[in-house]
């Protein structure tokens, strides 16, 4: 694949090396990816867990050392995971360092993945393109993704953003301040590596619209580009706001097959509607039970346990279901009381939250699935704590709360 240049101590010419040699494999492991992985690959958790569900079989190409792969089962978003690379080196790090055992790893050839057609209902595709010295390589790996991937599958790429180019960031910088770069051109990355120095390579700097026409001639359709890290920069140790964001998501869905998919009435993968959702509403002596958030919308704030209503469920055995894995509480589901939108545009998603009324019945508080943390709260203890940001969680509970004193006082 990409053909790196690793720059000798103390000046003197730059050497070639490949991501198959072993420094290379070793390094780029090493490197500390907190950046990537707040502003990118969460983000993109996120997505391919709510466009195409928990049992998904996604294709992670040039895996490197298993990382992303890793996140996105420990998510759980995704049943199984192969991870595909051109280095021996790198596969064999993440089939030591990946001891799922929904998680497969191969050694590939560049723009060859060893699969039948269709196989695969997603695809991600994280810094590959960017490390792709020629049009014609990316041509053949685009062709390649788009032959595996089901008709109705969502290819998600998560490159450096070329508008960055330039600007460093806490644990890099891709390409030289002030220089101004044309599509293919080398561009020099300097990665920190913790208690080792700086490991400097060099990669492409691809324009967006090299993306979308090498896609387009696979047969993809781009569906969204995203950029990623625009409002959250302090909370990787920037120290001002920036005008570009350090990376950027492509997502996209093959075109022929996903229009006779809708034509004919079927569901695709892709996310092109809001999603309905259940939201547990559970009252005890006064107060309402909450959980701290670990994934987007609103990841670490205080919310109402809940979640999707799976194929086939009734919103209210979704409603006991959710809570049960949330919060090891078990209670009756009462009355539909509310219903609220949940709008995340930073992250592409959209909920209808559909209020339930429910009476605790037993359960120790037991925090689990997508809760940090799950706690009883009285109107006066949420004004110390951080609550969700995408709908109002004080009306939900203050008009949950005066429907629990209503039934209370009816006569019996």
């Amino acid at each position: 694949m990409a053909q790196y240049r690793k720059r000798e101590r103390g000046g003197g010419a730059a050497v070639t090396t490949s991501w198959t040699t072993p420094a290379v494999s070793a390094g780029f492991d090493a490197y500390d990816d907190y950046v990537e992985t707040r502003l990118a690959y969460t983000p993109l958790v996120n997505d391919l867990r709510t466009t195409c569900g928990r049992e998904a079989i996604v294709l992670d190409y040039g895996c490197g050392s298993g990382k992303v792969s890793r996140r996105l089962l420990d998510a759980e978003a995704a049943a199984q995971v192969v991870g595909v690379d051109i280095s021996t080196d790198m596969i064999t790090l993440a089939q030591v360092q990946s001891p799922q055992p929904a998680a497969r790893f191969h050694t590939i050839d560049s723009g060859h993945v060893p699969y039948p057609d269709d196989t695969f209902d997603a695809v991600v595709c994280c810094f590959v393109f960017i490390n792709v010295p020629t049009r014609e390589e990316l041509r053949a790996i685009a062709r390649e993704l788009a032959r595996v991937l089901t008709p109705t599958g969502t290819l998600f790429i998560v490159d450096s953003n070329p508008a960055a180019t330039g600007i460093p960031f806490p644990t890099f910088r891709s390409g030289e301040p002030g220089r101004c770069y044309r599509d293919g051109d080398e561009r020099r990355v300097s990665l920190q590596i913790p208690g080792t120095g700086v490991l400097e390579l060099v990669d492409r700097h691809w324009f967006i619209s090299t993306y979308e026409a090498v896609l387009n001639e696979a047969g993809f359709t781009v569906d969204q580009v995203t950029d990623r890290g625009a409002q959250s920069v302090e909370d990787v140790g920037m120290q001002s706001p920036i005008d570009h964001p350090p990376f950027m998501q492509i997502t996209a869905h093959l075109a022929a097959a996903s229009e006779s998919a809708i034509g004919a009435g079927q569901m695709t993968c892709r996310r092109s509607y809001p999603k309905p959702a259940t939201l547990a509403a559970v009252v005890w002596e006064g107060r309402v039970l909450l959980i701290r958030r670990a994934h987007m919308p609103d990841a670490g704030r205080w919310a109402f346990p809940g979640g999707k209503i799976e194929l086939g469920e009734t919103l209210t055995v979704a409603t006991v279901r959710e809570l049960a894995e949330e919060t090891g509480v078990h209670a009756t589901p009462g009355d539909v009381f509310d219903a609220v939108d949940v709008i995340d545009a930073d992250h592409d998603l959209h909920y209808v939250l559909i209020a339930v009324l429910c009476r605790w019945e037993r359960g120790e508080l037991v925090s689990g699935d997508d809760a940090l943390e799950a706690a009883w709260f009285t109107l006066e203890d949420m004004d110390a704590i951080p609550v969700a940001q995408t709908f109002d969680v004080r009306a939900i509970a203050e008009t949950a709360l005066e429907l629990e004193r209503e039934q209370q006082e009816r006569p019996k």
